[in-house]
């Protein structure tokens, strides 16, 4: 199998006991799978009995005040010391990587829920770096369309490109991934792949779209409404939600996000690297769900909130874009809500988010 990766997942190594932000301690749902409890049943283990409970998702451990009962005094996860990470559920071992299979291709990737994620993400600012290799992996059996799966991979590395192009300033791409992005979903809605690839050859080309780029609404109009539906989200900390109400309910955000431009040019490349992960991240899945825009959507929207919280926020920028990780991304009801309002609320059309993108 062939898989691709980013520099981050080949880099990254849970900091275990040193995180701040332990994921153990998140209040996130624990999964035992069936193999370490088949695992544990054999050797005669019964230190989960007691405290897992089984619904028809699964088995799950029982928090206590948010935390994981099987967490030693120091932070250490007792059933991974007492017999190997192997041993331990996926969910336990992998987290917070994440992986997109098709076929005999595959994708890796760590998500940015995790702190130590944050900081590889972060620690340089040259384009973020991929890779290739290897494995006796055996191919995925799901089905998918494969002249969809090759023209989209060819598209988002179009994209990825782009993006990369520090010859424009980051509003321009977000600007073009929009534009992009939406042709590239017409194409793929009236199935016609020769324009989907004529599509990719204008991004390649770079034509002159200004006048496409416009805005039409009042960025401020468009920022509350992002507000509104984010606050009827369904958050486990309300750190992120008091940051939004303060950034995005007092106004000035046009301003405040051009002086922080204007004072911090060095930090460029933090959006730059935000988009091509949400991109990376998501936009393959749209081989099976053959929503583009809604990958687009959420990658703009994404980089744009977090840029706007930055430029508002005296927070460490790493704490501020983990807190929207481990809030929207991380949670299932969450994305599924804000991608059903992509649908249904102006804040999220094509044009409210060119003109968020300020």
């Amino acid at each position: 199998m062939k898989v691709v990766c980013s520099k981050v997942f080949a880099d990254f190594k849970c900091t275990g006991k040193y995180c701040r932000h332990n994921c153990c301690k998140t209040g996130w749902d624990i999964e035992i799978d069936n193999r370490t409890l088949e695992y544990l049943d054999s050797i005669g283990d019964c230190s989960l009995r007691n405290i897992t409970e089984t619904d028809e998702d699964g088995t799950f451990l029982i928090r206590e005040d948010g935390k994981c009962p099987l967490l030693s005094e120091d932070g250490l996860c007792s059933l991974q010391l007492k017999y190997g990470a192997e041993h331990i559920s996926d969910i336990c071992r992998e987290h917070p990587r994440f992986y997109e299979w098709f076929g005999g291709y595959k994708e890796a990737g760590v998500g940015l829920c995790c702190e130590e994620a944050v900081r590889l993400l972060l620690q340089s600012d040259e384009p973020m770096g991929f890779f290739q290799y290897e494995t006796d992996e055996e191919d995925d059996y799901l089905r998918f369309d494969e002249d969809v799966f090759s023209a989209l991979l060819e598209g988002r590395n179009a994209l990825m490109r782009m993006v990369t192009d520090r010859t424009m300033t980051i509003q321009e791409r977000l600007k073009r991934l929009l534009f992009h992005g939406q042709r590239f979903q017409d194409a793929l809605d009236d199935e016609d792949m020769e324009q989907l690839y004529t599509e990719i050859d204008h991004l390649n080309e770079r034509t002159d779209m200004h006048d496409d780029l416009a805005t039409e609404y009042d960025p401020e109009m468009i920022a509350g409404g992002i507000y509104q539906n984010f606050a009827a989200l369904d958050m486990l900390d309300p750190a992120l939600f008091n940051m939004m109400r303060y950034s995005f309910g007092r106004g000035g955000i046009a301003q405040a996000v051009e002086t922080f431009d204007k004072l911090h040019p060095e930090k460029g490349y933090i959006f730059e690297h935000l988009t091509v992960y949400f991109l990376f991240r998501y936009f393959m899945k749209a081989v099976r769900s053959f929503e583009i825009m809604e990958k687009i959507k959420f990658t703009v929207l994404s980089v744009m909130v977090i840029k706007i919280l930055i430029a508002f926020e005296s927070a460490p920028v790493e704490d501020i874009i983990r807190e929207y990780s481990a809030e929207i991304e991380y949670s299932a009801d969450n994305t599924v809500s804000l991608f059903e309002d992509f649908y249904a609320e102006t804040c999220f059309s094509y044009d409210g988010l060119m003109s968020l993108i300020i």
